[in-house]
Protein backbone atom coordinates (compact mmCIF):
# COMPACT_ATOMS: atom_id res chain seq x y z
CA UNK A 1 0.00 0.00 0.00
CA UNK A 2 1.43 3.19 -0.76
CA UNK A 3 1.58 6.12 0.90
CA UNK A 4 -0.75 7.90 -0.83
CA UNK A 5 -3.30 5.23 -0.32
CA UNK A 6 -2.65 5.61 3.30
CA UNK A 7 -3.33 8.98 3.40
CA UNK A 8 -6.28 9.17 1.43
CA UNK A 9 -7.38 6.17 4.31
CA UNK A 10 -6.63 8.97 7.15
CA UNK A 11 -8.62 11.70 5.24
CA UNK A 12 -11.61 9.44 5.13
CA UNK A 13 -12.06 8.45 8.25
CA UNK A 14 -12.26 11.93 9.97
CA UNK A 15 -15.27 12.63 9.95
CA UNK A 16 -14.92 16.95 9.64
CA UNK A 17 -12.92 16.08 6.00
CA UNK A 18 -15.48 15.85 3.12
CA UNK A 19 -13.34 14.40 -0.21
CA UNK A 20 -16.03 16.15 -2.30
CA UNK A 21 -15.15 19.74 -1.25
CA UNK A 22 -12.55 21.39 -3.53
CA UNK A 23 -9.52 23.40 -2.98
CA UNK A 24 -8.95 26.94 -4.36
CA UNK A 25 -8.85 25.32 -7.79
CA UNK A 26 -11.80 23.76 -7.10
CA UNK A 27 -10.19 19.47 -7.59
CA UNK A 28 -11.00 17.57 -4.68
CA UNK A 29 -9.50 14.45 -3.78
CA UNK A 30 -10.57 12.12 -6.88
CA UNK A 31 -9.37 15.12 -9.02
CA UNK A 32 -5.90 15.31 -7.51
CA UNK A 33 -5.63 11.12 -7.46
CA UNK A 34 -6.38 10.81 -10.72
CA UNK A 35 -4.97 13.80 -12.58
CA UNK A 36 -1.37 11.86 -10.70
CA UNK A 37 -2.72 8.78 -11.62
CA UNK A 38 -2.69 7.66 -8.51
CA UNK A 39 -5.23 4.29 -8.50
CA UNK A 40 -4.89 2.97 -5.45
CA UNK A 41 -6.16 5.99 -3.77
CA UNK A 42 -8.85 6.55 -6.88
CA UNK A 43 -9.70 2.53 -5.54
CA UNK A 44 -9.97 3.37 -2.26
CA UNK A 45 -11.77 6.43 -2.65
CA UNK A 46 -14.96 4.67 -4.73
CA UNK A 47 -14.90 1.65 -2.41
CA UNK A 48 -16.11 4.03 0.19
CA UNK A 49 -18.47 5.48 -1.84
CA UNK A 50 -20.88 8.66 -1.89
CA UNK A 51 -17.69 10.14 -4.28
CA UNK A 52 -18.88 12.72 -7.10
CA UNK A 53 -17.53 12.46 -10.17
CA UNK A 54 -19.22 14.70 -11.52
CA UNK A 55 -17.53 18.00 -9.89
CA UNK A 56 -15.59 20.11 -12.18
CA UNK A 57 -12.54 22.44 -10.92
CA UNK A 58 -12.21 25.88 -11.73
CA UNK A 59 -11.23 24.17 -15.04
CA UNK A 60 -13.88 22.72 -16.04
CA UNK A 61 -12.17 19.41 -15.62
CA UNK A 62 -14.45 16.37 -14.02
CA UNK A 63 -12.33 13.57 -12.49
CA UNK A 64 -12.43 11.97 -15.75
CA UNK A 65 -10.89 15.42 -17.16
CA UNK A 66 -8.49 15.13 -14.97
CA UNK A 67 -7.01 12.38 -15.74
CA UNK A 68 -7.50 12.90 -19.57
CA UNK A 69 -5.09 15.99 -19.55
CA UNK A 70 -2.83 14.06 -18.02
CA UNK A 71 -3.27 10.93 -20.61
CA UNK A 72 -4.41 8.62 -17.62
CA UNK A 73 -7.96 8.32 -18.50
CA UNK A 74 -7.59 4.69 -19.58
CA UNK A 75 -6.78 3.12 -16.47
CA UNK A 76 -8.77 5.61 -14.06
CA UNK A 77 -11.55 5.06 -16.70
CA UNK A 78 -11.52 1.56 -16.30
CA UNK A 79 -10.92 1.85 -12.53
CA UNK A 80 -13.92 3.63 -12.50
CA UNK A 81 -16.21 1.36 -14.44
CA UNK A 82 -15.22 -1.38 -12.53
CA UNK A 83 -16.88 0.32 -9.49
CA UNK A 84 -19.89 -0.06 -11.50
CA UNK A 85 -19.58 3.89 -11.57
CA UNK A 86 -19.93 6.22 -14.65
CA UNK A 87 -20.38 10.23 -14.71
Amino acid sequence: MGPDVVVVGILLDDSRVDPNSGKDDGETTSHVAARLNRLGAVRLLLSRGGIRLDIESNRGDSVKGSAERERHVYKINTTILDHGLAE
